[in-house]
């Protein structure tokens, strides 16, 4: 293969994993946002299927940029050394200082220290509370059921004490937090039609609202009674 022709094939791997690389970062931004999880797919894929494909994607793309510069390093010396005499040593050394400092930031967030931020990891509550999340929806509690009732009748219920996380729907809020769901969907300024049904991981990226939003409201709600 001739240089030009290698230089095509390099430049055109480059270019279309860098277009892939844009387009699955934006599918995984606005079509399928964060809390998604599972409940939302496109071609059979879930957010963290894509987010997979994303990664590989990017280190497909640093290789083939590595080979690029691999193919032009005898003219990236050339430029780095420059003329004699333009003290190409110093401009070496430059080069090198460049390198590295780009090298330290690429991987100074890999071995920086994780510090925990208080609010709860939505993968692990729903691993926790899988079991309570599906109680409600087959065979909900006394205190559970009566709780919607008991609110439209200006009485307060004791709370449940059932964790409220994304795989839960609107009724089983209500259920497990003795809130109306009347309330909840003004409070989350929802459509009139909104599906009471649906799991709410699949209503926050359409409506603009957070889980902790909805913990919020419940909390505010049992505060006031």
């Amino acid at each position: 293969m001739r240089k030009y022709q290698r230089d095509f094939v390099v430049n055109s791997l480059v270019f279309t994993l860098f277009v892939l690389l844009v387009a699955t970062g934006a599918l995984m931004k606005f079509v399928l946002p964060k809390g998604s999880g599972e409940s939302l797919t496109v071609w059979g894929l879930g957010r963290h299927d894509w987010g997979s494909i994303h990664f590989w994607i990017a280190v497909g793309l640093l290789s083939a940029i590595a080979l690029h510069l691999f193919f032009h390093w005898s003219w990236i010396s050339a430029v780095v050394r420059g003329r004699p005499r333009e003290l190409g040593a110093r401009r070496v050394k430059l080069g090198l200082v460049a390198v590295a400092a780009l090298l330290a930031v690429a991987v100074a967030p890999l071995v920086s220290p994780v510090r925990q931020t208080g609010k709860p990891a939505e993968r692990e509550m729903e691993v926790q509370t899988a079991p309570a999340a599906r109680a409600p929806a087959t065979a909900p509690s006394r205190a559970q059921a009566a709780a919607p009732a008991a609110a439209k009748a200006g009485v307060c219920p004791a709370p449940t004490g059932a964790e409220i996380h994304g795989t839960m729907s609107l009724e089983q809020v209500a259920r497990a937090g003795g809130v109306p769901v009347e309330h909840l969907i003004r409070q989350l300024r929802l459509p009139a039609g909104v599906s009471r049904t649906e799991p709410l991981r699949q209503l926050t990226g359409a409506h603009g609202f957070t889980m902790e939003d909805v913990r919020r409201i419940v909390t505010d709600y049992q505060q006031r009674c």
